[in-house]
């Protein structure tokens, strides 16, 4: 078989197993590859299409591509002074002025109810 008919097969592979909500290893298993060959074809296939890559919003044969962002760290406002510290089941739970109390009675009775 040519190089792009097994391109084309692992190109719809790869589809396949992006859309089955398995791991990488359950998804061989079932399908009988190996890891190896899974990661080979998902590196191939990857280069070609940054090879081939004409503009970010082309489709690449149902394969997703990867766009450059740049991440800007943010600051946190410094919180209003008047807030608590609760310590419940060895968990520390800082409340501030402007909490929300059904959350906080959730977060409590979670943390209670996973004591062993």
């Amino acid at each position: 078989m040519k190089k792009n008919g097994m391109m084309d097969i692992w190109r719809g592979r790869l589809n396949e197993y992006s859309q089955s909500g398995l791991s990488v290893k359950a998804w061989c298993i079932r399908r009988g590859f190996s890891i190896h060959k899974f990661y080979y074809w998902r590196n191939r296939i990857s280069q070609e299409n940054n090879n081939n890559l004409v503009t970010p919003s082309t489709p690449s044969s149902g394969m997703q591509s990867w766009i450059p962002v740049d991440i800007i760290d943010t600051v946190q406002p410094p919180q209003a002074p008047g807030g608590v510290s609760i310590r419940v089941a060895g968990a520390v739970i800082e409340v501030q002025t402007s909490f929300d109390p059904d959350h906080l009675r959730a977060v409590v009775l979670a943390l209670g109810a996973n004591q062993c």
